[in-house]
């Protein structure tokens, strides 16, 4: 029996314990759906930038906007003041542009303006410049621990798996390939943005239809097979990850799972949207498979 003094010595802040018990009880894996972010969920690192933003030609503020760390402490953030403390922490400054939408529009808008403006400024930019995706070096593709046996077990037994990235989904299946894992798998199912390339691997174009940390909620999931299943699991690590499918199913049929990453400012915004959150880089998946996979159930505290 897994108790939570066992799952807190996995480095683990939070349990709904409530939450779990009662899921567990009712708990068939066999109509249950899986939903992960990839690049900091299921990977700790396999390529530098999500485009080649090293090689941009716009004016320094737009370079500082189009940061991916400042797009991580957005992502991460729910008020101006939570953004502003994390940016501190990482040794960031809110630039000009971004203080005049301050001025103009509530933190969530400001969010989803600031997202998409991102990725499609991104995509375009691989596009202009003929990217090819050889660019991206994924030789240190690095699986966090238990993450890759966890999806190779699903898929033994069946079960849906979704990976629902707002990266580059090119890359994510030839990332997925790599690891072993069948593409063809009819229980496999990757949504990220993809690119268009020539027969020489070049991006020529790419899917307009583009996904965002705060847009994943908007993805057609009846065509992943969501529609005849009674669970969800659904794991993450920004605050976006935390409402994937959650408009699909009661939330007492749902778990969220959170990864911190090491990231302190994350500790206080996780645990009031995930039900498990997990705070370091390399904490592991083992905990998940062990309670939901192998039929450990009645979380007690001792």
């Amino acid at each position: 029996m897994m108790t939570l003094d066992a799952l807190s010595q996995k480095d683990i802040i939070t349990v709904n314990a409530d939450k779990l018990n009662s899921f567990l009880s009712t708990f068939s894996l066999d109509e249950s759906v899986w939903v992960f972010d990839f690049d900091g969920t299921l990977i700790h690192k396999w390529f530098n930038s999500f485009a080649p933003i090293d090689h941009c030609d716009l004016d320094s503020e737009w370079v500082l906007v189009a940061m991916k760390q400042y797009m991580i402490c957005i992502e991460n953030s729910r008020s101006y003041e939570e953004l502003e403390s994390s940016l501190i922490s990482e040794d960031l400054i809110l630039p000009q542009a971004a203080l005049r939408m301050k001025e103009q529009l509530d933190f969530e808008s400001f969010k989803n303006k600031q997202m998409n403006h991102w990725w499609d400024f991104t995509m375009k930019k691989a596009v202009e410049r003929s990217v090819p995706m050889a660019t991206f070096d994924l030789t240190d593709l690095s699986w966090r621990p238990w993450a890759k046996k966890l999806i190779q077990d699903l898929l033994e037994r069946k079960v849906q798996v979704l990976i629902i990235s707002s990266g580059i989904g090119n890359l994510i299946r030839y990332a997925i390939q790599a690891s072993g894992f069948d593409l063809d798998h009819p229980c496999l199912h990757i949504k990220s943005n993809d690119f268009i390339t020539d027969k020489n691997g070049f991006c020529s174009d790419y899917d307009p239809d583009l996904i965002t940390p705060f847009t994943k909620m908007h993805v057609d999931y009846h065509k992943y097979g969501i529609s005849d299943k009674k669970f969800a699991i659904q794991a993450g690590d920004s605050l976006g990850d935390a409402h994937m499918v959650t408009e699909h199913f009661e939330p007492s049929t749902l778990i969220n799972i959170g990864f911190t990453n090491g990231k302190e400012y994350k500790n206080n915004t996780f645990p009031d949207v995930f039900d498990v959150v997990f705070t370091q880089k390399d904490s592991s998946f083992d905990a998940v498979a062990e309670v939901f996979l192998h039929n450990t159930t009645n979380l007690e505290k001792k």
